[in-house]
């Protein structure tokens, strides 16, 4: 089995979003993990993220994470 074959769905999306190549605007660690979480549920790969919400409401790292939901929920409709 070669690398690109243990890679998950989920793992793909993700790093063709975040790819050098995109130029997209710099993004938080809370952001993306966000954004991976999301993939990971839209994928059938993780559980809810809401069901397992790695940051305090109410902090900006939760918001950032939350906006980065938006972003992979968005792109795994498409999964």
């Amino acid at each position: 089995m070669n690398k690109e074959a243990k890679i998950s769905q989920a793992q793909r999306l993700f790093d063709a979003a975040f790819a050098e190549e995109t130029y997209r605007d710099q993004r938080s660690d809370a952001y993306k993990r966000g954004v991976l979480d999301a993939l990971r549920f839209k994928t059938g790969e993780g559980p809810s993220p809401k069901a397992t919400r790695p940051y305090e409401l109410g902090t900006a790292e939760c918001d950032a994470w939350f906006s980065g939901l938006n972003e992979g929920y968005s792109r795994g409709k498409h999964a």
